[in-house]
């Protein structure tokens, strides 16, 4: 590696990352409760079902990545990341450095795509173009960060509050399968969120009582494990078949 790489790299995960991280904190806030009305439709006999594996639902059309050349990046003037960091909190990143942001996002080295991903985020969240987060946020879990479990949060309550069920489903199903990695401080409450979500998608959605029932049973566990409210859950079970939780004869 040479001198002038070597420097850029260090300004990139030192400089850089630590305003990020500042820029972060606000863009990816932490979940707020998201309003749920129980449904109430004429009770349904049902057949116990057991809970569907959580898969990844979340996907976006990426370009094919490509290298990006140390070289290219200096004379775009896309190498001192601590001042580009200064720009995008204030949503001024220059089109010339946008572009080269976007090159790096579409690398082959992940930690840079990662690192220009949370730029260009920061950028657009700052500029007000939530448009642009949104594509940029849903790339990035998809291809770049899958396990980033906040900003799949993040993702799943703005769908979720815009009443774009589709997303808002997919997002907090993911969100699920990658709660491992938030922080155990956080995870009891995010996961609650994100179940209620979930919830709330399919009921909008229509999904099928056996389905809605299977999700809300399993909020309904969560919650009754973490010492949570489970109200809501419950009402959903009895609305769609039967009470939560284990049934007489299992007991």
């Amino acid at each position: 590696m040479s001198e002038h790489e070597a420097r850029g790299r260090m300004g990139w995960t030192i400089g850089g990352a630590a305003i990020v991280a500042i820029a972060l904190a606000a863009v990816r806030c932490g979940p707020s409760e998201v309003a749920m009305e129980a449904p109430t439709p004429a009770p349904v006999a049902r057949e116990a079902v057991a809970p569907t594996p959580v898969v990844r639902r979340l996907r976006s059309p990426r370009r094919e990545r490509a290298e990006v050349p140390a070289r290219q990046a200096s004379e775009a003037g896309c190498d001192d990341f601590e001042a580009l960091s200064i720009a995008a909190i204030e949503g001024l990143l220059e089109p010339e450095a946008l572009g080269c942001l976007e090159g790096y996002r579409l690398a082959e080295d992940l930690e840079a795509a990662a690192f220009a991903s949370d730029l260009l985020m920061v950028q657009a969240w700052a500029a007000g173009d939530m448009d642009a987060w949104r594509a940029l946020a849903v790339d990035h879990v998809s291809a770049i960060e899958p396990e980033d479990a906040t900003l799949i949060l993040k993702l799943a309550l703005d769908a979720s509050r815009n009443e774009d069920d589709a997303v808002a489903l997919a997002s907090a199903e993911d969100g699920l399968a990658a709660a491992e990695y938030l922080d155990e401080l956080d995870r009891d409450q995010h996961v609650d969120t994100l179940h209620r979500i979930r919830l709330q998608a399919m009921t909008r959605q229509d999904y099928p009582a056996d389905e809605i029932h299977a999700a809300a049973e399993e909020w309904y566990a969560h919650n009754t494990e973490a010492e949570r409210d489970t109200t809501t859950a419950e009402r959903v079970c009895t609305a769609y078949g039967e009470p939560c939780g284990p049934t007489p004869e299992a007991e």
